[in-house]
Parts: C-alpha cells; sequence; structure tokens
C-alpha cells in the first residue's frame, strides 16, 4: 500500500511521525523516498516517540548506513540507501538479509536514491 502525505512545518512532520508509529505492528516495514532535507529523519524521531522510544536519541543513520533503535516493543532498524552506490547490492551493503532473519522484529526502512 502507498500513502502520500504533505507536511508544511517540521512540527506536522513529527506529528505525522507520532501517528503512524503508534499504528505499526511487528514486522512492519516502511519505506520513504525523499531527497536530501525532506524531513525523512524528523519524521523517523516522531515515528520513534510514538513507539515510546527517545527522539532526541535518533540520529540520520547516513554515514553509519544502518541504525538499530530498541523500541519499548520492537526493534527498529532505521537503514539508509542515500550514500549506497546504484550499481551495488543495497541489501547486502546494509546486512538487509541477517536482518530480516530476526523474529517478529518492526522493521523501519529508510530509502534513498539507491533503491529506485
Amino acid at each position: 500500500m502507498m500513502e502520500e502525505y504533505a507536511c508544511d512545518t517540521p512540527e506536522a512532520t513529527f506529528e505525522l511521525g507520532q501517528r503512524f508509529g503508534g499504528r505499526l505492528r511487528g514486522g512492519d516495514i516502511v519505506l520513504l523516498r525523499g531527497g536530501l532535507g525532506a524531513g525523512k529523519t524528523l519524521f523517523t524521531k516522531g515515528v520513534l516517540s510514538g513507539l515510546g522510544f527517545d527522539p532526541d536519541e535518533v540520529t540520520s543513520p547516513s554515514f553509519t548506513l544502518v541504525n538499530l533503535y530498541k523500541a519499548l516493543e520492537y526493534n527498529v532498524y532505521h537503514i539508509d540507501l542515500w550514500r549506497v552506490d546504484e550499481g551495488s547490492d543495497a541489501a547486502f551493503a546494509v546486512g538487509l538479509h541477517e536482518i530480516l532473519e530476526e523474529p517478529e522484529r518492526d522493521r523501519y526502512r529508510r530509502m534513498g536514491r539507491a533503491a529506485g
């Protein structure tokens, strides 16, 4: 299912993420797409806040590629494909196979230019 939202302020982006995070269940995978500065990390902070995690601890995985957050009920993998070369195996670069082998986890993935 694909949904599209537009937020006019950073606060609205964070609040949308909070509401969205409250709807997630174990095993969900969320893909976000947008250019640099589009608000993907701010939305992610809202999502994790909605899952009971401190949003101040959430940072962009642009250089680490994968950040793991242990929220109250789920482990959330925040994955950034922006810096992965378009011709490379993005799944291998971020260890996606290992992440998907984890039992009933809430996997949250942020998609960048490498994915499409």
